[in-house]
């Protein structure tokens, strides 16, 4: 990510919440919160398909848009916020 600060910002205002944090989840997305646990930063977990599945599930309690899943990329998040920011 080239500007985290820019990124939390437009993150932030997509989901209506208050500006005020940004600078604290800047902070967070510094270091490796996990500690390692999922491996080396950059590089991404393997997930067994039974995780998936639960993650899955879990997501769609939430209620999410119908397009959005834990693997969608941040491209197409961008998209679907867009298109119902106009609708």
């Amino acid at each position: 990510m080239s500007n985290p600060e820019r990124e939390c910002r437009r993150l932030f205002a997509a989901l209506g919440l208050s500006k005020e944090h940004v600078g604290g989840a800047v902070e967070t997305l510094e270091r490796d919160s996990q500690g390692g646990t999922y491996g080396k930063r950059g590089e991404r977990p393997k997930l067994s398909e039974e995780l998936v599945g639960e993650l899955a599930s879990y997501l769609a309690t939430l209620r999410t848009h119908r397009d959005i899943s834990f693997k969608t990329c941040p491209d197409h998040f961008r998209t679907v916020v867009a298109l119902n920011k106009r609708s």
